[in-house]
């Protein structure tokens, strides 16, 4: 039951985190470089950055662990909330805001974005695991349409400023709760070997 609740609040902290706030301003950031390109192409460049990125991820989490992947990760997206929220309020170049994109983009790759499914799958015993995941999958499907609404709320009140800031609280809280509750993995690496 802790594995599942664990796995399942990393989950809401990954949908939280500001994900829906970076998707609908792609339009808008691009544009204001001077790139008017379709939004299905809009979404392949972002999808490469955050493929290649769990591609970087997938070859150092070993030598990190989980844990410390997912608080870089959260980190690295706090950061790039930041800079983008700061970018809504200061005049600056629209390159910059661009930028703040990208690195939300690739920090949410290299962590926040693939851990949490990852997690379930190794905390939660064989006996279980199945039931789990498909608690864990059914919370990513729904939680996003009540989110839609607390965004369109927040965006109401606030504008995307508020609502980058929310996500950016959240990955505060992304951070600390990496640190208490997602445990150290342990690789062994005969354990790797007998597998091949």
């Amino acid at each position: 039951l802790k594995s599942l609740i664990i796995s399942s609040i990393s989950m809401m902290l990954q949908l939280l985190s500001g994900i829906g706030i970076m998707l609908n301003s792609l339009s808008k950031m691009l544009s204001g470089i001077g790139l008017d390109i379709p939004s299905s192409l809009e979404s392949c460049l972002f999808d490469f950055v955050g493929a290649l990125a769990n591609l970087i991820a997938a070859i150092i989490v070993d030598s990190i662990g989980t844990k410390y992947m997912f608080c870089f990760s959260a980190f690295g997206l706090f950061v790039g909330l930041l800079m983008y929220s700061i970018t809504l309020k200061v005049n600056m170049a629209n390159w910059i805001g661009t930028l703040t994109v990208f690195v939300y983009f690739l920090f949410y790759g290299l962590g926040l974005g693939p851990i949490p499914w990852y997690l379930f799958s190794t905390m939660v015993p064989d006996s279980c695991r199945i039931e789990s995941s498909a608690i864990v999958t059914a919370l990513n499907l729904f939680l996003p349409g009540i989110l839609d609404y607390i965004w369109n709320g927040l965006d109401k009140l606030s504008g995307q400023f508020g609502s980058s800031i929310f996500g950016a609280i959240d990955c505060l809280i992304a951070i600390i709760f990496g640190l208490i509750f997602i445990p150290i993995e342990h690789h062994n690496e005969e354990d790797s070997i007998n597998l091949l």
